[in-house]
């Protein structure tokens, strides 16, 4: 790994291994998974890198029983309420972020009624190489069907953040969903409002209230399929929040502090096997005059000899007077089906990033152009060969660096598949699903197998 090409960092070797063994019989499962971590020179790894390195280790297990009316699980868990707003526990491989709860989780369906009881302990999203904090969260979740076409959720929890941290809070979170869903789905509407008050561990009379309300209208007419959402989300700093959005999957989203609309229109031609769509939103700060602008466009072709997907979007972060960064990005995907066995796969991405910083003074304007994609080779179900590739150019301080990997998957059999990467990829600051990290550039090999038996 080579965690950007500065004076203050060294480069640095990793060796990471994931095992994970799961096993079913009857109603019984049962999940085991062990990490192995070896770090070169472990002082040098820098600050994101989890905790214990240079150790192997049983990293995750599980037992749980399902029932058709309930199911109960014991160890790790994934979990999320409502549209993750109030509780997030997930995992993210685009982002190396895998939280789990470790503890109980009780579910419960009824005709009309359910119910989620959980409580145990979750990886701090603080935690790096020096630090492995644990947080404990704990809550519940109550639903019920008032009529056909009307459902009613009322959750709460509670998050405490270890006490080893240097400045430690707890959040007490309460919050309702209304969803109604008529004319057998064509038409959805979903509310969902949170209040969270954030408690100071070491004063509990500093206190900070802050709420999380979103509102979604899904409706299709005809070729149309509309989508227009509501948020409001103001001093929501929950550690543990993914909340849903129109925004695009690589698009930050500002969590703790934005309002404001958002509408996407979708047009199905099916004569043509083609959708068109577009998107706008516009929002804004509580506090300040900052305006974020998020615009995109673009088309999808489906055909027997070849797939096409364009996509075209604007994003503008305007603090007024004083700064604007606009980012340009064009993507593009374009997919050969040379036989039924075999395929091309072109994909690749253009960005431009326009950062502008006003004072009384002078006005200072950067560009820096971001160009990756890969191209890739394959035949269905039996091996793909794929080539990366990406280009940066900051033109202000002529910076320029080229990454260049191959890649090549291998399906053995129906049970048996290979990848190996060597070669290096790309990092900076990536978004997915609207999380963002700032993830190094990986130079390396890597070798993936995965045997079900």
């Amino acid at each position: 790994n080579k965690y950007y090409k500065s004076e203050d960092t060294k480069p640095y070797d990793a060796y990471r291994n994931r095992f994970s063994l799961n096993f079913q019989t009857g109603n019984w499962f049962l999940g085991l998974e062990f990490w192995t971590q070896i770090y070169k020179e472990p002082e040098d790894v820098p600050y994101f890198v989890i905790k214990d390195a240079n150790d192997f280790k049983l990293e995750k297990r599980f037992i749980e029983y399902q029932a058709s009316k309930f199911n109960i699980r014991l160890g790790d868990n994934y979990l999320s309420l409502g549209r993750s707003i109030a509780l997030w526990i997930q995992k993210n491989d685009a982002l190396d972020i895998d939280f789990t709860l470790d503890g109980g989780v009780f579910k419960l369906n009824l005709d009309r009624f359910n119910t989620i009881l959980f409580g145990g302990l979750v990886d701090s999203p603080q935690n790096n190489y020096y630090y492995n904090y644990k947080n404990t969260v704990y809550g519940l979740s109550l639903g019920v069907q008032l009529i056909e076409n009307l459902h009613i959720d009322l959750q709460g929890l509670r998050i405490s953040e270890d006490k080893d941290i240097d400045y430690p809070y707890n959040y007490n979170i309460g919050g309702g969903i209304i969803n109604i869903n008529l004319f057998d789905g064509k038409l959805e509407f979903y509310n969902e409002l949170n209040v969270m008050s954030q408690i100071d561990a070491q004063n509990e009379n500093n206190k900070t209230n802050g709420k999380a309300f979103y509102s979604s209208l899904n409706f299709s007419v005809g070729p149309f399929i509309i989508l227009a959402e509501y948020k409001d989300y103001d001093k929501w700093t929950n550690p543990y929040t993914n909340p849903p959005s129109l925004d695009r999957i690589d698009e930050p989203n500002e969590w703790e502090d934005v309002k404001g609309p958002r509408l996407k229109v979708d047009f199905n031609i099916d004569k043509w096997d083609m959708n068109v769509f577009a998107s706008y939103g516009q929002f804004r700060k509580h506090e300040t005059d900052y305006d974020i602008y998020r615009i995109y466009g673009g088309v999808e072709k489906f055909h027997d000899k070849f797939y096409l997907n364009i996509i075209y979007g604007v994003s503008i972060d305007k603090n007024q007077n004083i700064s604007t960064l606009q980012t340009n990005r064009l993507d593009a995907e374009f997919d050969i089906y040379l036989t039924s066995l075999y395929s091309l796969t072109f994909f690749n991405e253009i960005k431009r990033e326009i950062n502008e910083v006003k004072t009384e003074n002078f006005t200072n304007k950067t560009y820096t152009d971001y160009n990756k994609g890969y191209v890739s080779f394959n035949r269905s179900k039996k091996f793909s060969i794929t080539l990366h590739y990406a280009w940066d150019y900051n033109w202000h301080n002529k910076y320029e660096d080229y990454l260049l990997g191959g890649e090549v998957e291998f399906q053995a059999t129906d049970y048996l598949v290979f990848k190996i990467f060597y070669g290096q990829l790309p990092g900076g600051f990536i978004c997915s699903g609207g999380v963002c990290r700032r993830l190094p550039d990986f130079e390396g090999f890597k070798f993936e197998t995965t045997l079900q038996f």
